[in-house]
């Protein structure tokens, strides 16, 4: 059985639905089906399945694998002009990037891009007032 068999049915082994969350966790059974743990617990969204100090919905919603600790959400800034930010996405998400133009002694983190639309691959966010040493973090959240 391949994995994107197994990833049409939930734990109970009924076909799932894209958005279905039988056990109202927000992870959805989908996804919980291709987790080894992926028994419908409620519980399974508080839980660190990997040990890299994320519990398994901020996994989930940030589209990195429960089970591989050295799974992580990367952003990457462009060195072409104008300078800005690219990452992988996932369509159901919204994305915030933000920016300092230094980490110590600088204000607050200053909001580039809000709710900025998951496409389900690259993005790039360009930043047209970058100066040569700008900080970016991109923030990540379910989407409609």
């Amino acid at each position: 059985v391949t994995n994107a068999q197994v990833s049409q049915f939930d734990g109970t082994g009924t076909l799932a639905t894209a958005g279905a969350d039988d056990d109202g966790n927000r992870l959805t059974d989908r996804w919980e089906a291709r987790i080894p743990w992926g028994n419908l617990n409620a519980a399974d969204a508080s839980g660190d399945s990997d040990g890299d100090s994320y519990y398994n919905i901020e996994e989930y919603i940030a589209g990195t694998q429960a089970t591989n600790g050295g799974s992580y959400f990367e952003v990457a800034t462009t060195s072409t002009v104008p300078q800005g930010v690219q990452f992988n996405s996932l369509t159901g998400r919204l994305y915030i990037i933000e920016y300092r133009d230094r980490l110590a002694g600088s204000p607050d983190w200053q909001v580039l891009s809000n709710n900025v639309v998951g496409i389900g691959g690259a993005m790039t966010v360009s930043d047209s007032t970058a100066t040569n040493s700008r900080n970016y973090r991109t923030k990540v959240k379910m989407g409609p």
